[in-house]
């Protein structure tokens, strides 16, 4: 019975050894290559870098397939540590051991492996935020102001390039969409390759009124509002009328809205010079009215 069963741990023990053959020779190890970050450890608060822009390079992994697989599903990156001082400029080598993999997988090769990096001061300065103007606003609209909160951006970066830039733009700013005074908010662009602003958006307070228009109204008829009028006659009974309002609401008027009226009350004598008067949709208002009176005729009874 001991003997029946030696001869199964043997048999199982090969397999295990086969098995492990098989997963860890070369031809069963698979090679991937990936783009991985590179991660500057040690750097000074006050430096960045500037150049390359992008921190990456491309290594070549080779391993059991099952660890080359389940590195290549996971984030990784290669560590380079920094000197203590470093000036504008420095030369870095880009090593495997870096990475942080799983035995046995191997990095067969870095490409580049060497970077040439550029180092700048960090700074910030204030920069004028200037919001762009798309469109044009409608006709019977006039832009009497807008003001941009925060005029100002505070913005962080390379002191080489900070000293370039002369303005901050936020997104265009669209005229064509205004209806009304009121309040928008723009989120402001990047400012360039590593530059950040403090300020994420700006809000654009805008003032506007209505266009005034005119439209001359001719020979409308006069109303006469009186308790009797069986004995009454005025001259003349049209008058022209020269009409103001906001644009939208001029182009739209039709002479049937405007009534021009005389009020007759109390005594009247014939002869009685009366002021005319114009009842008119509201915004409007009667900016000249020709004749401004009215002559009252009383008809002589026989």
């Amino acid at each position: 019975m001991k003997l029946k069963n030696l001869g199964l741990k043997i048999f199982s023990l090969g397999v295990a050894i086969a098995l492990s053959i098989y997963v860890n020779r070369e031809t069963n190890s698979p090679v991937i290559i990936r783009s991985v970050p590179i991660e500057l450890q040690n750097l000074a608060a006050d430096l960045v870098v500037v150049s390359p822009q992008s921190l990456r390079t491309r290594v070549t992994l080779r391993g059991p397939s099952y660890l080359v697989n389940r590195v290549s599903n996971r984030d990784i990156s290669l560590k380079v540590s920094l000197p203590n001082e470093v000036g504008e400029n420095l030369r870095v080598q880009l090593h495997g051991e870096d990475l942080d993999l799983p035995e046995p997988v191997e990095v067969v090769a870095i490409d580049p492996a060497e970077l040439e990096l550029k180092f700048d001061r960090l700074g910030t300065r204030e920069i004028p935020v200037v919001v762009p103007h798309i469109g044009a606003l409608r006709p019977e609209l006039r832009l009497e102001s807008m003001e941009v909160d925060p005029r100002i951006a505070l913005v962080s970066g390379a002191a080489h390039d900070l000293a370039k830039l002369t303005k901050v733009e936020s997104e265009p700013f669209d005229l064509s969409e205004v209806r009304e005074s009121g309040v928008h908010e723009l989120a402001i662009r990047a400012p360039g390759a590593g530059l950040v602003a403090k300020e994420a958006s700006v809000k654009v307070s805008i003032q506007v009124t209505s266009v005034l228009a005119e439209k001359l109204l001719t020979q409308v008829p006069i109303e006469i509002r009186a308790k009797d009028l069986k004995d009454m006659a005025i001259e003349p009974t049209v008058v022209d009328i020269l009409v103001a309002g906001p644009r939208k609401v001029i182009d739209k008027l039709d002479s049937a809205q405007v009534i021009p009226f005389v009020r007759l009350v109390g005594t009247i004598k014939d002869g009685q010079q009366i002021s005319i008067d114009a009842e008119l949709p509201a915004q409007l208002s009667a900016k000249e009215i020709k004749p401004k009176q009215v002559k009252v005729r009383l008809k002589v009874k026989r």
